[in-house]
Order: structure tokens, then sequence, then C-alpha cells
């Protein structure tokens, strides 16, 4: 599994990710070529979209909201199209769920993380590992 965002804090992927089992790379669905290198460097061949400001974010700055949940989730389905990946899980996230810029993009050899398709239940169990 690969994590990407842009600006990673150790204690929550720790909390949402553990120690173990994912690449972190360091993009942003506001940026378009990064997104679709991280998917063809990683081979992935499905991405669980959860980037997204929400809360108190989005009140301080409304543009950066825009472009972020936006313009990035464009991106992130863009992305996905140019490259072919067969799978995009868009997860909107709750405040006490899931918070950030974050998607994970899975590859082949990971493809057991998602099914049966009950995507959101997936993001839980991951989120507390």
């Amino acid at each position: 599994m690969v994590f990407v965002d842009p600006e990673p804090r150790a204690d929550f992927l720790r909390l949402k990710l553990g120690d173990k089992g994912y690449t972190l790379v360091r993009k942003d669905v506001r940026d378009l070529p990064g997104l679709i290198d991280a998917i063809k460097t990683h081979s992935s061949e499905t991405v669980v979209h959860t980037a997204g400001l929400i809360g108190g974010r989005v009140q301080q700055s409304l543009s950066a909201a825009f472009d972020i949940n936006l313009g990035g989730t464009r991106n992130v389905a863009e992305a996905v199209r140019l490259t072919g990946v067969r799978r995009l899980v868009h997860i909107s996230a709750h405040p006490d769920q899931l918070s950030g810029i974050q998607i994970i993009l899975v590859a082949p050899e990971d493809e057991s993380l998602l099914g049966p398709p009950n995507y959101w239940e997936l993001a839980e169990t991951r989120s507390s590992s």
C-alpha cells in the first residue's frame, strides 16, 4: 500500500496505518503529474481517495478548500483515467474518521485489501491498525 500526503504527520500515520506495511509518497492532489507518477511508479491497480479539507480548515481558506476538495478529486479521477487504473474508490470523510490530504494506492499484490467491497469498513479497519 502507498499512502500519498504532501505534509504527513508521523503520529497520524502511526494511528491510522500502524508502523509498517505502507510506503509514504509526498505528493498533493493538486499536482496531477505527481499523482500520475505515483500511480505508475507503484503499479497501482486501485486508488482509494480520501483527500479533503473539512471543518474549520475549510473556513480558513475557501479557495484552498475548493482547490483540494473539488480540483483535487478531479485530478485523482483524471490520474486514474490516464494511467488505466481499474478501480477508483472515493470516500467522503467524516471528521471523526479520516481527514487531511490522503490517497491510498493499492498495488496488485495488495488487491485482497479491497474485497468484499465495503470500502468504508476498509478505511476504518486500516485507520485502527
